[in-house]
């Protein structure tokens, strides 16, 4: 009886299965990209191309072998830098090491290692998606998990991944319909072209199944959505997507989100700039808290109590008043701040609210608390803008080497704090930067510039850190990707262990210029996408200046008082080459003499576990996929040597399985009757005559005994024919 197809397929079918199993798998991508799992789905095409092409070639070990070649390439590609390829290879393969060696002590994995493992799993996962397509109830399956899958993040999520659905299900009937052709083809009697008669048919029912899937019209979820309580950061936790929107709880930082571009203010200026809402000055190591409140009622046309304190007007630096008109557009922004630009100093609008509530003040951080704004409301405020400090700032005398001891106790004491948990590692970076400066604006756009320059901004695939993780270390040292709030708090915290008191502010960045705004100076629209987080410096003599080291963001100031000014200048800066990681020494436990080299031994343990069920997760992977392998090697254990006693067992256990799986009726067969069987199999006559023989000579013929060359031969028949029985009884 010939192979089927699910047993030895032929070039043009391995082809086929193979593009419709990688399209199966790639409509899982985008899905991912989008809750923030991964980045650049389409970039893995050129990995899964090669895939495609291993399944070409009837040799199943090359496979592994263009997988190892297309993750190698792809990685070295994308996160190493060096001439020549062999270069690159080399210093990939020794940054993979570092990774793997680091990871199975602090489970924290980085990069290249991180993008190698997903490129490892997504073949493995490509694999086995080949071998269920081969097998039409294990392929139902595979499509039965698929749809329940993607229905839990449409039903969940943000996320709605709808085409991936219909596409998933035209690809699982596409499979079948494939492998059933190859099932039949053999027998097909239509005279022409039987291929043509099948797959018209179907090909007409694709069609049909994917216009009806893309055109009838989704309904809503029918159940209620269990994390959306975590959307717009109003859970501690949070998941590991989110919809960016202006929060006032910030405790907990880090995760991907999607950009929601719904209009929540408007403006009217003759400048672009950056509204300012609150500020926050306790660093907890996985996000902020507000410090300290003074909090005073305010009037309208008072002016703010709290500006003589942001504003020192004797410093040098000037500033620009700034009126702006505000429009709330949303009632989804729900927050009690005050938006303005820095410094407001006299609000002209009344916003109280009918149950009383009026404005106040935070004198401590120039902070405007109101009712919480609704849609339609209008205010009208007035700021002394800063004009571009750079100048005043350094020309500043140097700092002394105890930085604290410039700035005033209360300065000092709360926006230097610091947790205790904070790595070591984040202040030795920092004192890399800053070596041998004195002037604290250097200092300040040291650090700047640096996460400016060699950190790249994004908003997925953003972790959110572990209980035992460090907000800024992981971004620093292991994803070294993130957006504003990675950038502004690693800013903040950078500069407070040199010394240099700083705050977290958050707000919104300018917005987009309004065209159809045709009134007085300019209206800008801002929405949740605009929500936005910077860093603001003390100086002393001058107060607090805002900076902002977000890539492609730059802090807005008025425009200087001085002829012909159009614009304000923003310093050159010029790249900073990373420094290399600092290395932290060990430090002992106790107290006393001896050695102070301190052992892990929680870590070590605790990587030792991860490490093991990693390697039993494999193990268990690579049984299952050489589960086949595995039978026909368990079962050719049976005849185990040449020689007259293993061509024996060898016989016997034929028998057994010939008879367990219907091909004898006979319990007590003689070696005779096992000739029907051997047709069924493939094995040539004359093999069988030669099997038959061998046998009789051991069996009936005395001390006569075949030569191991013989036996050797008859041990190839007997083995092939183990393995067309277990093949065909699968």
């Amino acid at each position: 009886m010939p192979q089927t197809y699910a047993e030895r397929p032929n070039v043009f079918f391995r082809m086929v299965v193979g593009v419709l199993a990688a399209a199966w798998l790639y409509a899982f991508l985008p899905p991912m990209q989008h809750l923030g799992l991964l980045q650049g789905a389409s970039t893995m095409l050129p990995v899964m191309a090669v895939l495609v092409v291993g399944q070409f070639f009837p040799w199943r070990w090359i496979r592994p072998l263009l997988a190892l070649f297309a993750i190698l390439i792809y990685t070295g590609f994308w996160w190493v830098q060096a001439n020549g390829p062999i270069a690159v290879m080399k210093l990939l393969l020794r940054e993979t090491g570092a990774d793997i060696v680091q990871g199975l002590h602090t489970m924290r994995f980085g990069e290249p290692l991180q993008t190698e493992l997903f490129l490892l799993v997504l073949c493995l996962v490509y694999w086995l998606i080949v071998y269920a397509a081969l097998r039409p109830k294990l392929w139902a399956f595979y499509n039965l998990l698929a749809v329940l899958v993607l229905g839990i993040v449409d039903g969940n999520t943000p996320v709605h991944p709808n085409a991936s659905i219909v596409v998933q299900l035209l690809l699982f009937i596409a499979l079948l319909g494939v492998m059933q052709y190859r099932r039949i083809s053999g027998q097909l009697i239509y005279r022409g072209r039987p291929g043509l008669r099948f797959f018209m048919p179907l090909v007409a029912l694709l069609v049909v199944a994917a216009g009806l899937g893309f055109i009838v019209p989704k309904p809503g979820a029918v159940w209620a959505d269990p994390f959306a309580r975590f959307e717009n950061g109003t859970s501690g936790a949070g998941p590991a997507m989110k919809q960016i929107g202006y929060q006032m709880d910030n405790t907990r930082l880090g995760g991907s989100f999607v950009a929601n571009h719904d209009p929540v203010l408007s403006y009217i200026s003759p400048t672009p700039t950056y509204l300012r809402g609150a500020v926050y000055s306790q660093y907890t190591g996985h996000g902020w808290l507000p410090g300290s409140s003074d909090l005073r009622p305010l009037t309208v046309g008072q002016q703010i109590p709290s500006a003589a304190q942001q504003v020192n007007l004797s410093s040098g630096v000037q500033y620009t008043p700034l009126t702006e008109q505000i429009r709330v557009l949303s009632n989804k922004l729900n927050v009690p701040i005050i938006f303005a630009a820095y410094s407001a100093q006299k609000i002209a609008s009344d916003l109280s609210s009918s149950k009383g509530a009026g404005i106040d003040v935070n004198a401590a951080t120039d902070v405007l608390y109101g009712p919480p704004l609704a849609a339609g409301q209008v205010y009208t405020i007035t700021s002394e803008q800063m004009q571009p400090p750079d100048g005043i700032l350094s020309a500043l005398p140097a700092l002394p080497k105890n930085a604290a001891t410039a700035y005033p106790s209360s300065i000092a004491n709360e926006y230097l704090q610091l947790p205790s948990s904070l790595p070591s590692d984040v202040h030795q970076l920092t004192l890399s930067l800053t070596q041998g400066m004195t002037s604290e604006y250097d200092m300040v756009m040291a650090v700047q510039n640096y996460l400016k320059l060699n950190y790249a901004y994004s908003t997925e695939g953003i972790p959110v850190p572990g209980p035992g993780q460090d907000y800024v270390s992981q971004f620093l040292f292991d994803t070294k990707k993130g957006y504003c709030n990675n950038f502004s708090t690693s800013m903040a915290v950078m500069l407070r262990t040199i010394g240099i008191p700083t705050r977290w502010v958050t707000g919104f960045a300018p917005g987009t210029m309004d065209p159809q705004y045709n009134g007085t100076n300019d209206r800008f629209i801002v929405t949740n996408a605009d929500a936005h987080s910077w860093v603001e410096v003390y100086f002393p003599k001058v107060g607090w200046v805002p900076f902002d080291p977000t890539p492609n963001f730059d802090m807005t100031f008025a425009i200087p008082n001085t002829p012909n000014a159009t614009a304000p200048v923003t310093p050159p800066t010029k790249p900073v080459t990373p420094p290399t990681p600092p290395v932290v020494q060990p430090t002992g436990g106790g107290s006393g003499g001896g050695s102070s080299f301190h052992i892990p031994w929680n870590t070590i343990l605790h990587g030792a576990a991860w490490t093991l069920l990693v390697f039993v997760i494999l193990a268990l992977v690579l049984v299952f996929l050489f589960r086949h392998r595995i039978q026909e090697w368990r079962h050719g254990r049976a005849w185990r040597s040449d020689t007259t006693e293993g061509l024996q067992r060898g016989v016997v256990h034929l028998v057994r399985l010939l008879i367990r799986f219907g091909e004898l009726k006979k319990q007590t067969p003689t070696i005779r009757d096992l000739y029907p069987a051997a047709r069924s199999y493939g094995v040539e006559e004359e093999d069988f005559r030669d099997f038959v023989e061998t046998f009789e000579v051991i069996a009936y013929g005395g001390l006569k005994k075949p030569d191991k060359s013989r036996l050797k031969r008859v041990r190839g028949i007997w083995n092939h024919w183990v393995i067309e029985v277990l093949r065909r009884g699968r």
